[in-house]
């Protein structure tokens, strides 16, 4: 359902409003969790990805069946080990560092978050500029950038964890679906 954009008039009055300065400690302490979102869809990415590798190492060195014979277990088999290693290019895609694009380093121009805005920036006159116009702004705007940007990165880290599990609960099905197979035939 398309929602027109809402006004000022659309938003409700807020009677007793908190003062600037308490959205601004709202917003630090947002950020601050955001911090610790990413942290933790870190470390469970590479929990999962440690677990994988060992699952895969230690498919390989005991591979069920030879690639010659092709038999309905087989190919599911097979088809659970695509699975799993899709599940942990995903894991690698949550813990991969990002890099600036040319879309970041415009907007680098305007906000300076992290290091790779800080790079974006090719002078150090360039940065300055730039830092300038950042502290020119309240306080409050460049904390909801800050906040709206880092909430993205702890969303699309999570997405890429839970398609991770996805895979590797099909994997995981299917591993188990060809070793009754393989039992019964």
């Amino acid at each position: 359902m398309n929602r027109p954009a809402s006004t000022t008039k659309d938003r409700p009055r807020l009677t007793g409003a908190p003062s600037s300065r308490t959205a601004v400690a709202l917003a630090r302490e947002l950020r601050a969790e955001t911090r610790r979102e990413i942290e933790r869809a870190d470390a469970k990415a590479s929990t999962l990805l440690a677990g994988g590798l060992v699952v895969v190492g230690f498919t390989l060195n005991t591979v069920h069946g030879s690639l010659g014979e092709l038999t309905i277990s087989h190919a599911l088999w097979w088809l659970a080990m695509l699975a799993i290693l899709v599940g942990l290019a995903f894991l690698c895609a949550c813990i991969y560092p990002r890099g600036t694009s040319e879309r970041r380093a415009r907007l680098s121009r305007h906000v300076v978050g992290y290091f790779g805005h800080v790079l974006a920036n090719g002078t150090a006159g360039e940065l300055e500029h730039a830092l300038r116009q950042r502290a020119a702004m309240p306080a409050l705007d460049r904390l909801c950038v800050i906040l709206h940007a880092e909430a993205r990165i702890a969303q699309r880290k999570y997405l890429l964890t839970r398609v991770a599990l996805w895979a590797f609960g099909a994997g995981a099905s299917s591993a188990l679906a060809s070793v009754v197979l393989g039992r019964w035939m």
